[in-house]
């Protein structure tokens, strides 16, 4: 069971919900959502329990299995770009959303962006726009992908745009200084041999198209006011802009 915080309001928890419903009505490898709850002023959401290991836990504790562990999350996040779901939030309107709300950037840089955004391609393919080795567990039966909540409906180049970013600039909690180094090392070639499977997987994808999401999408990124992440997103985007 997912149980919120107190503070989190009931209408958030719902429309977790909601989202999560939409998605599970379509074959794709998700845990189902059994029912909501309250539980002392809190909202819950009790889904169909999983056994298994995060494919994030594998990439280290089992590193010559990275190049297989990285070609099952592309073919992963190539399987939900199937799928169409309409009723979804739209892609384009959470990133205009979120960088609208970065305090960070410029009125000048923020016009910019949106109009760098507005030219990008309307899709209604399923995004889950926070996907990455965290959110896929492992289990004897196969790949399950959780965590649904930010999922929108857009272009699947924004989607594996969205993948990158995570994966160029996030850190690892709790990491120690020699697991930090190692990230560092092996993080352009994973990024780069993953495009690669995705680029193999769709023939509507390239590089080009990827990419044109990458500025607006970290823009985006710096909305969720990741401290150890901030001051690298903005020095990356104005070389950029």
């Amino acid at each position: 069971m997912k149980l919120f915080y107190a503070w989190v309001p009931a209408a958030d928890a719902r429309l977790e919900a909601s989202i999560h419903r939409k998605i599970q009505k379509h074959p794709l490898p998700i845990p189902k959502l059994h029912e909501e709850t309250r539980i002392n002023e809190r909202m819950g959401i009790v889904y169909e329990r999983v056994k298994g290991v995060e494919l994030l836990t594998l990439l280290f504790q089992k590193p010559w299995l990275i190049p297989d562990l990285i070609k099952k999350m592309a073919a992963l996040q190539s399987q939900l770009h199937q799928v169409q779901i309409a009723e979804l939030p739209s892609v384009k309107d959470k990133i205009r959303h979120d960088i609208l709300s970065v305090s960070v950037l410029t009125q000048s840089e923020k016009d910019q962006l949106l109009a760098h955004l507005a030219q990008l391609p309307n899709h209604q393919n399923l995004c889950h726009f926070d996907f990455h080795p965290g959110q896929i567990i492992l289990t004897n039966t196969g790949a399950v992908i959780v965590d649904w909540i930010t999922a929108c409906q857009g272009d699947p180049a924004a989607d594996i745009a969205r993948t990158l970013i995570l994966l160029k600039f996030s850190a690892l909690p709790n990491s120690n200084l020699f697991k930090r180094i190692i990230v560092k090392i092996i993080s352009g070639w994973v990024s780069r041999t993953y495009l690669n499977h995705l680029i193999k997987l769709d023939s509507q994808l390239n590089l080009k198209t990827i990419q044109a999401w990458m500025l607006p999408i970290a823009a985006a990124r710096l909305s969720e006011t990741v401290t150890n992440e901030e001051h690298r997103i903005l020095t990356w985007i104005r070389k950029r802009m």
